[in-house]
């Protein structure tokens, strides 16, 4: 009776700590994008209409010059050159805000309407991988309000999934350990080859969603699972996939998996190679500095 009670017990708090982390990306989720999808709209209904304007102008100051200048070409060619300059650097300055590059983007690479960035599934990626923490840099709070509250909101769910990791990280360990009848070499073993096959898997699986070749997929799966984040591939037309329910639940799942035994598994490693040390470098230390001793090559004071 004590026993089922201990085990029920044990199950509840591993159980209700994975659920605490998921209603805390949730409940962050529904803000963030409550919060932040006006301030989104507004900024692209600015762009579009600056757009709109710097496109009117551009095309206007074209027709203009080739009316004052119709019969000399080459000072149409100059002047139309130097129009298209001042309209590309404009353009780009346009195009800084992250609003405006996902207008780009949908516009001239996915050659559709404007997608959102905050939506359900990008909010949800985005609260996640907030905490864990990987923080992959494609969308962020664009209001002084929201990146205030997101400070908050990190400072509490960090540790909280930290805290769920570790405790679902050291119940596996301890399975794998009690599994493997106490042997660590074989435990780091299989631990090691897990890590390597979650960024295999999890490279293939994201290459055949989002269309990214093979090594692009794995590249990102690694940065992924070692939570650094660079941010550095931007997928253009597949960033509404990446931001799809199944390929979220891919990324999570092995940020998770690696997160929860390299929390537990990572000690069973530091203490293997410490014991190793102790039993096998540490005397290896005395024989060498007998035998130096004994050559005379070393002389302790």
């Amino acid at each position: 009776m004590n026993s089922a009670f201990q085990l029920t017990r044990q199950g509840g708090l591993h159980v209700g700590l994975i659920l605490l982390c998921i209603l805390y990306v949730h409940v962050g989720a529904l803000f963030f994008m409550y919060y932040e999808s006006p301030e989104e709209e507004r900024i692209h209904r600015k762009n579009t209409k600056k757009f709109a304007s710097l496109r009117e102008n551009f095309l206007s100051s074209v027709e203009r010059v080739k009316l004052e200048d119709a019969y000399d070409e080459r000072r149409v060619n100059e002047s139309v050159s130097r129009l298209i300059d001042e309209y590309s650097k404009h353009m780009f300055q346009l195009f800084k805000n992250p609003v405006a590059a996902n207008m780009f983007d949908c516009l001239f690479y996915a050659k559709s309407n404007y997608t959102p960035l905050w939506t359900t599934d990008s909010s949800l990626l985005f609260t996640a991988t907030t905490i864990i923490p990987v923080g992959y840099g494609y969308i962020a709070p664009l209001t002084s309000t929201g990146r205030i509250v997101l400070c908050i909101y990190a400072a509490f769910g960090i540790p909280l999934a930290l805290v769920m990791m570790s405790d679902v990280g050291k119940f596996f360990a301890d399975a794998f350990v009690k599994f493997f009848h106490e042997n660590i070499t074989a435990f780091m073993v299989v631990l090691i080859f897990l890590l390597v096959a979650y960024s295999l898997i999890g490279g293939i699986a994201y290459s055949k969603v989002t269309g990214v070749s093979m090594i692009e997929g794995i590249y990102f799966s690694t940065i992924t699972i070692f939570t650094i984040g660079y941010g550095d591939i931007s997928f253009y037309a597949d960033l509404v996939a990446l931001f799809s329910p199944f390929v979220q639940f891919v990324e999570l799942l092995i940020i998770f998996c690696y997160q929860s035994f390299q929390l537990e598994g990572g000690m069973y490693l530091m203490k293997s190679l410490l014991v190793f040390n102790f039993k096998v470098l540490f005397p290896l230390q005395f024989v060498c500095f007998e035998v130096r001793s004994e050559c005379g090559t070393f002389k302790a004071l």
